[in-house]
């Protein structure tokens, strides 16, 4: 009996087992992936549904438990929902054993949901489901649950349950029925196997659909998306490599117009530079050329004062003859001597004055005295007499012709000095001061001087020099400065050196050279204040044209030294030679 009592109860048992075994085996924890909107749906729609389905499968017993992810991976899409390596890849990283994910789109007053079930660890889809829903939120909730529910079970709307036997008693099963089950191993035949809700022998990837039309069309438009974004990254990278071109082809030109502008002012100082060359040349020939003729005139009128010095020296009273006189025949009387009208004009020549004082040397009373030894001693005393005026005649005449120089000097100028002064005068030497302006050339710089020195006497032919020049120069100012500070592309800097010297100048003549040297120092910098010694030979002339007014030429050649040159240009040395050539005036005092 007993053994027919199991054979009753064995196939209720078995399906027991079976109708239990989905729900035991389907207890593990589902990840639910936001749900995506179509055409331009809300994405608020989409978070109810995604919050309903996860809701429904939380009170289901398939599953100990339904996660709902707050934020959309960003590898979910519309194609990766199938695509079993996307959404199991979603799975993993949320730590779920299955995954739900699925999309919502509008048709008409209601909502078409697609979803699909992937059971993670198998990497394979366990069911998609496409249903429609109430667009209203209360039959929207009032009907998910059953689309939740077929997309697990696999049954749902529209499909019957399966078919349940009812067994009034245990008598039903004959015990010939029982050997139709083999509980001895698996050795029975397939078709006895008992089939459960929720298990297929198909492969899971049967269930994978080809995409809707609707998937389709939003396929073609992110591709069309993508190559719009595509072009339009073309597009600007062009625009960009365009504007890129433009700005280079605009700053060639800029720094091509700079270089020429560069090149024009460089011609138009070497242009200024040689007509200044030019003119000082000319000014120079010039200037000789008047010397060479003051010259030549003082030589003329030095020859022509000569000779008339000569031909006054030819008066001299011992040229004049009187002839053969006896004197025993000579009676004169004092009456019969005529000394002519006192009213008439007395003309003095200043060649030959005569001294009237030599009358008193003339004894008229030996005139008379016959006594030819008297005639002799006298004429003996009038020779000697004579010779003493003959003397004092040669004197008055040196200093007549003195005199005749010195007017002829007033007369013609003061080049006449050339050959009449001599060595250097009772007044010499004197201060002077002279006022220079040249040329000078320090490394790279090219500099225009100009200035002021101060000649003190320290003796006879020495003087003591104190000098202060300016030395400017024109440079380029680099692009950046221009761009920052609003600088023109050249600009003008000055230095202000400083010399104390000696010199030695032998000569009071109108044409004076001296040489001698100098101590300069430079001051370079003056926000961080730096000065560069240095020293220097120097030699020239000054040409005076009267007793306070000259012209003056200076060479000189030397060094500066500074050690901190670079502060001004990169590429200056410390030390450096210091050529220069200038010209100016000379005042006296």
């Amino acid at each position: 009996m007993y053994r027919r009592l199991a054979r009753q109860l064995t196939p209720m048992i078995l399906l027991g087992v079976a109708a239990l075994a989905p729900s035991v085996a389907s207890a593990q924890e589902v990840a639910v992936a936001p749900f995506l909107p179509k055409a331009g749906l809300d994405q608020k729609v989409a978070n109810n549904v995604t919050s309903l389905v996860a809701s429904e499968l939380d009170f289901m017993s398939d599953f100990d438990g339904a996660n709902q992810l707050e934020a959309k991976p960003k590898s979910l899409t519309l194609s990766c929902l199938n695509k079993a390596s996307c959404l199991k890849a979603i799975g993993r990283t949320a730590g779920a054993d299955f995954v739900v994910a699925g999309s919502i789109a509008p048709a008409g007053d209601e909502y078409e949901v697609y979803m699909v079930l992937l059971d993670v660890g198998k990497g394979t889809y366990v069911r998609k489901v496409t249903a429609k829903v109430d667009g209203s939120p209360s039959g929207m909730a009032d009907s998910m649950g059953a689309h939740v529910s077929e997309l697990v079970t696999g049954q749902g709307p529209g499909k019957q349950e399966d078919s349940v036997v009812e067994v009034d008693d245990f008598d039903m099963f004959d015990e010939d029925d029982l050997d139709e089950f083999d509980f001895g191993g698996d050795d029975g035949p397939d078709e006895n196997r008992l089939g459960t809700p929720g298990n297929s022998e198909r492969s899971l990837d049967d269930f994978e659909d080809e995409p809707d039309d609707w998937e389709l069309e939003q396929q073609r438009e992110d591709e069309a998306r993508r190559e719009r974004e595509a072009a339009a990254a073309r597009k600007r990278e062009e625009e960009d490599r365009l504007e890129r071109e433009r700005q280079a082809e605009a700053q060639r030109r800029k720094d091509e117009e700079r270089r020429r502008r560069e090149e024009l002012a460089r011609k138009e100082a070497d242009e200024r530079a040689a007509a200044d060359r030019a003119r000082r040349e000319r000014e120079a020939r010039e200037e000789e050329e008047r010397v060479a003729a003051e010259r030549a005139r003082q030589r003329e009128a030095d020859d022509r004062a000569r000779r008339e010095a000569e031909a006054a020296r030819e008066d001299d009273f011992d040229d004049i003859s009187f002839g053969s006189v006896d004197p025993d025949d000579i009676e004169v009387e004092i009456d019969d001597i005529n000394f002519g009208d006192a009213s008439s004009e007395i003309v003095v020549l200043d060649d030959d004055p005569i001294d009237y004082n030599d009358l008193d040397d003339i004894d008229f009373d030996s005139l008379d005295d016959p006594d030819p030894r008297d005639s002799r001693d006298s004429r003996d005393s009038r020779n000697s007499s004579r010779d003493d005026r003959d003397d004092r005649d040669d004197r008055d005449s040196r200093d007549r012709d003195r005199d005749s120089q010195d007017r002829l000097a007033d007369l013609d100028g003061p080049s006449s000095e050339v050959n009449i002064r001599g060595a250097r005068g009772e007044n010499d030497p004197r201060f002077g001061i002279t006022l220079r302006g040249g040329y000078s050339k320090f490394q790279t710089f090219d500099f225009v001087t100009y200035g002021a020195e101060l000649s003190i006497p320290v003796g006879e032919v020495f003087f003591l020099g104190i000098g202060l020049e300016g030395y400017s120069t024109q440079r380029d100012v680099p692009p950046k400065l221009q761009e920052e500070q609003g600088r023109p592309p050249e600009e003008w800097n000055t230095i202000a050196p400083f010399n104390f010297g000696v010199k030695y100048q032998p000569t009071n003549r109108p044409f004076r050279p001296y040489i001698g040297g100098d101590v300069t120092v430079t001051p370079y910098t003056f926000e961080k204040f730096r000065m560069a010694p240095g020293l220097r030979a120097r030699g020239g002339f000054d040409y005076m044209f009267t007793d306070a007014f000259g012209v003056n030429l200076n060479l000189a050649a030397g060094f500066w030294y500074g050690s901190e040159f670079e502060i001004v240009q990169k590429d200056l040395q410390p030390l450096g030679g210091v050529p220069s050539v200038s010209l100016g005036t000379t005042i006296l005092f």
